[in-house]
């Protein structure tokens, strides 16, 4: 029985089909969220003074959504080029984007709400802009569609739409949910972006530019089983016969428990 084969090269033919999933699976999620993230900064650049009425607070909403889009684009580059650099920059930057989508989809949910009154004005005057003493400049009219949904509708959509841009980002999951979960990355982490970029990159940085004892990929609890064992034996990484296999199934997660732990 091969075992080497079998058993060992198991965390290289793992490390490169998750790592080929997980950077598909977010080159079409991170796509997506770059195209409703830009536009929805071209629509608060253009249209936010009609809901929004203490300059230039929808230029900040803006420039947040598009400053998530721009990391969308660099998250796609870094998927697929395959840049340990990049990745690892996006995958830092995602959760402070996060953070600032959800204090900005409070303060957005809140402006909104104590501006009603103002966008009832609007809608009761022919779609003109609120004029308020710190307003920049005049961007026309509010479109007629906003005005016949309603304000509640409105509201109630906003709310929504705020709600599905937060789930694409960080969707049902965390760090832990994604350890519990990585055996099957193409039926559950559809949607993780922040969590596939983290992960993605986490794959990048085991992979070796030369292969070692025939391998490319290196397993992080292979990585750490090296310091305990050389401790107890010198001898190459080969396993010889089955007797030899089970002794080491047993005896290296055992001694790079606390090594491994250390690592996750």
């Amino acid at each position: 029985m091969d075992f080497e084969r079998s058993w060992f090269h198991y965390g290289y033919r793992y490390g490169r089909t998750s790592s080929s999933l997980m950077q598909h699976q977010s080159m079409i999620t991170t796509v997506i969220r770059n195209i409703y993230s830009v536009a929805g900064a071209i629509f608060l650049f253009k249209q936010g003074a009609f809901f929004f009425f203490v300059y230039p607070e929808w230029l900040i909403y803006g420039g947040i959504a598009l400053a998530i889009g721009t990391a969308a684009i660099l998250s796609i580059i870094a998927l697929a080029t395959r840049s340990r650099v990049l990745a690892g920059t996006v995958k830092y930057l995602w959760p402070f984007l996060i953070v600032f989508s959800i204090l900005r989809g409070i303060i957005m949910t809140l402006e909104l709400l104590r501006g009603k009154d103002n966008i009832n004005w609007e809608c009761s005057n022919g779609g003109q802009l609120w004029q308020s003493d710190s307003s920049s400049s005049n961007p026309g009219t509010l479109p007629g569609v906003f005005c016949t949904v309603g304000f509640n509708s409105l509201w109630a959509g906003f709310i929504i739409a705020l709600t599905v841009d937060l789930l694409f980002q960080v969707s049902l999951g965390s760090q832990a949910i994604c350890r519990l979960t990585k055996m099957f990355p193409s039926k559950i982490n559809k949607f993780y972006i922040a969590i596939l970029i983290r992960r993605f990159s986490d794959r990048v940085d085991h992979l070796r530019p030369n292969p070692i004892f025939g391998r490319w990929y290196n397993n992080r609890f292979r990585g750490f089983f090296f310091f305990p064992t050389v401790l107890l034996y010198f001898r190459r990484f080969y396993v010889h016969d089955v007797h030899d296999a089970l002794f080491e199934l047993i005896r290296r997660p055992t001694f790079s428990f606390l090594a491994t732990f250390s690592m996750l």
